[in-house]
């Protein structure tokens, strides 16, 4: 009997292997933060917490959830981002 993989299981493996230079890359952009536009760095956080939630480093995205929290967003802005600010813990 020869066990194949089952198309999900092949989508899995093709959107790990996306994700993680896609962190990387968000990764960096994050590591030099830009005071002028604290609304995209909500977003690119909120982009990286998904990112390490899809790889399984949960703990990377509380702290991304955290640093989510301190940013001196407008109401408005808080509205725009919407369910993207409900990451769960």
């Amino acid at each position: 009997m020869t066990l194949r993989p089952s198309g999900i299981d092949i989508l899995f493996v093709s959107y790990k292997k996306i994700s993680c230079p896609a962190a990387r890359i968000y990764t960096a952009a994050l590591a030099h933060p830009d005071p002028a536009d604290p609304f995209d760095r909500a977003r690119a956080l909120v982009t990286r917490a998904e990112l390490a939630i899809a790889l399984g480093d949960r703990r990377h995205a509380i702290r991304l959830r955290a640093e989510l929290e301190t940013l001196p967003l407008s109401e408005t802005d808080r509205e725009r981002l919407g369910d993207e600010l409900l990451i769960r813990e």
